[in-house]
């Protein structure tokens, strides 16, 4: 049985719905997609209409969403599916956890962050071990956050 919900933004401006809904809404859409609902905007409210279950996940991601734009965070594709199957494990409260640590800082400013917990476990263990052997597919991050934590590492002395 399909249900209908609506929820109410506290978004204050363009640029911000903007970053929610995606370049031609792709996050939405994407949203609708991997949940399998239909969202759609009026004002500042978000109706939702599908099942319960999938309605619920989904407005626990774009409710998580809102909060970390209102942060300052990017938010991009591949996070919003990370954000659905951490809301489907009903683990979405990690995902805070997850971006909030900082593995380095470039020498431009930009943050260095874990983008998933299976990262955030890697560079706990890079720290807490001298030796860390990592396998897993190419992309996901190996090399990358090493190699942060070494200049880190040389830079702390």
């Amino acid at each position: 049985m399909s249900d209908k919900r609506k929820i109410l933004l506290d978004i204050d401006s363009m640029d911000a719905y903007r970053a929610l809904f995606g370049l031609n809404d792709r996050n939405i859409a994407l949203i609708e997609q991997e949940c399998g609902v239909t969202v759609s905007l009026r004002g500042n409210e978000i109706f939702f209409s599908g099942e319960a279950d999938d309605m619920d996940i989904a407005q626990a991601v774009i409710e998580k969403l809102v909060r970390m734009i209102q942060k300052g965070e990017q938010v991009d594709r591949s996070g919003i599916r990370y954000m659905i199957a951490l809301a489907r494990e009903d683990k979405l409260d990690e995902a805070d956890e997850i971006m909030k640590s900082v593995v380095a800082i470039t020498h431009r400013g930009k943050q260095i962050r874990c983008k998933t917990f299976g990262q955030q476990q890697y560079v706990k263990c890079i720290k807490d071990h001298d030796l860390t052997f990592a396998v897993g597919p190419a992309g996901t991050g190996k090399t990358y956050l090493a190699m942060a934590l070494a200049v880190v590492a040389l830079k702390n002395k």
